[in-house]
């Protein structure tokens, strides 16, 4: 639907941008509270969900999270101690732990999976597949010229 006679007032658009962010996470907020979790280690345990078809180490979850290998042990060891994830000690180098997901960490995977669909259902709802392609190439747009101003 288009509104008639109504100016662009670009600060407008970026703060309703921001204000779908917020209610975004809030929704997000909401079942990481629910599971006990922290952000950063639900964050964590998502990358460590796609990153599941390898084999992988506290390093490449540091550099795929752009985050402090130190900051990634200390998650991971809270996420051990509440039987989420399980370091295995990998046969090829002893240096190293392979990092897998426990039953429990796979069910909350899989249920913040579903909340995270829920909420982009309710977001989107009434928008057809073309304005959501629209949607999102005009904040791809904004954001490669935005990126300028560095």
């Amino acid at each position: 639907m288009e509104k008639e006679n109504q100016s662009f007032e670009p600060l407008e658009v970026l703060a309703q941008c921001i204000s779908v962010a917020n209610l975004y996470r809030q929704g997000i907020d909401t079942f990481v509270s629910e599971h006990g979790l922290q952000k950063s280690q639900e964050r964590l345990l998502l990358t460590i969900d796609k990153m599941k078809e390898k084999k992988i180490c506290q390093k490449d979850i540091a550099e795929k999270m752009r985050v402090t290998p130190a900051a990634v042990a200390v998650t991971l060891k809270n996420l051990e101690k509440m039987g989420i994830i399980r370091k295995i000690m990998s046969k090829e180098d002893n240096r190293y732990n392979d990092i897998v997901l426990t039953e429990k960490g796979k069910k909350i995977v899989a249920e913040s999976e579903e909340k995270v669909n829920s909420i982009d259902q309710k977001a989107f709802k009434g928008f057809s597949e073309s304005e959501k392609s629209n949607l999102q190439d005009y904040l791809e747009r904004i954001c490669t010229n935005l990126k300028t101003l560095k």
